[in-house]
């Protein structure tokens, strides 16, 4: 879970100023597929002004589901492939044929 540790808050009313620090942890999920991704997220402050960021990877179940969907399109046009080879093979003999007639 990522976390943002040793945060500053400051708490003031009219006679008081207090100023504790904690750490915050949170959640994160894909917005995508939902899945909860905090493995791939990372906390920091940002270079120029310190203020609090968080990094998110890319989700790795999504990542998996786009190769998924990519290789079955591969397979689908590997199949069409090999179907129009056979199609040019039988046009070819055709051909050859109307050829020595």
């Amino acid at each position: 879970m990522p976390t943002f540790e040793d945060i500053e808050l400051e708490l003031e009313d009219k006679e008081t100023q207090i100023t504790i620090k904690t750490n915050i942890d949170f959640e994160v999920y894909c917005d995508t597929c939902g899945a909860g991704i905090c493995s791939n997220a990372k906390t920091v402050r940002s270079r120029n002004r310190g203020e609090l960021q968080v990094r998110v990877s890319v989700c790795d179940n999504c990542i998996q589901n786009k190769e998924d969907e990519l290789n079955d399109v591969i397979f689908e046009l590997s199949e069409k492939i090999a179907q129009l080879e056979e199609e040019k093979q039988e046009l070819e003999k055709i051909i050859k044929l109307n050829n020595n007639l």
